[in-house]
């Protein structure tokens, strides 16, 4: 599954770079509003968003490789071009709707593309600490029943193959982690000795068999 763009946390310069864009966008609505110009003015603003981006396109740089470096740089002076051309060409376009539209996309374009990389690229995320994993755990009694054929051997046929309990404390985030978690404790060789008749037997699969349907995990409340 992909992971949410935005995650556990949302990057500081994520939050600054919209702040510039609003504050942008702020200005031109105080400045068209109190010279009486058309309302649709307050986003012939792409200029002003590409060049508060150049802080962006510097720290990509530096994030890039070799390889991307000429295309990074290339992406922004074409933006920045394209903006100074809109921008240049205000008098002779402002009327036409193409003229607001091209602004409009140019700037869409610029604010997208600032949050996935603010986001992505240029935001490592912390991971999760420990703590707050171990705090997720409980803790489980889990019963695993299992027969020890090698037992045969010193207590005979009658009581060699009667069923066995190992009891296993673990902690874990579930009953089903926590039973696969007791099953590994009960194969490991220095956690468990099934055999008290010779401890230093090698368990084997083929005298050891653990009944999986019968173990039972329960929860422990202190």
């Amino acid at each position: 599954m992909r992971e949410n763009l935005f995650g556990d946390t949302i990057n500081p310069s994520t939050i600054y770079y919209l702040m510039i864009f609003a504050f942008i966008i702020a200005v031109r609505f105080f400045t068209t509003y109190k010279s009486n110009r058309p309302i649709k003015e307050i986003m012939f603003v792409s200029l002003e968003i590409v060049y508060s981006c150049v802080g962006l396109a510097i720290l990509l740089l530096s994030e890039s490789t070799k390889a991307d470096l000429s295309a990074v740089f290339a992406i922004y002076v074409v933006l920045l071009v394209i903006a100074a051309f809109l921008e240049a060409s205000r008098e002779d376009f402002r009327e036409k709707t193409a003229y607001l539209i091209a602004h409009c996309t140019l700037i869409g374009l610029v604010v997208i593309a600032t949050i996935y990389l603010n986001q992505t690229t240029l935001y490592q995320r912390a991971p999760k600490s420990d703590a707050h994993e171990q705090m997720a755990k409980k803790e489980y009694r889990v019963s695993v029943p299992y027969y020890d054929l090698s037992l045969r051997y010193y207590l005979g046929n009658k009581l060699g193959t009667r069923k066995l309990v190992y009891i296993a404390h673990v902690k874990d985030t579930s009953i089903k982690s926590a039973i696969e978690q007791a099953k590994l404790q009960f194969w490991d060789k220095d956690t468990v000795q099934t055999n008290p008749f010779d401890p230093k037997r090698v368990k084997s699969p083929s005298e050891l068999m653990v009944d999986s349907d019968e173990i039972i995990a329960e929860e422990l409340r202190h």
